[in-house]
């Protein structure tokens, strides 16, 4: 992976947040509906 500027890097780094953030929440939405069935 090659050093790009402070715009891609800003992209890269929104990216990861919002996977992670997706992770997240998707896991909690699964144990919730886990716990009502």
């Amino acid at each position: 992976m090659f050093m790009g500027n402070n715009k891609s890097k800003k992209i890269f780094t929104t990216v990861m947040v919002v996977i992670i953030l997706v992770t997240m929440v998707g896991g909690t939405v699964i144990a919730g509906l886990s716990s009502l069935f």
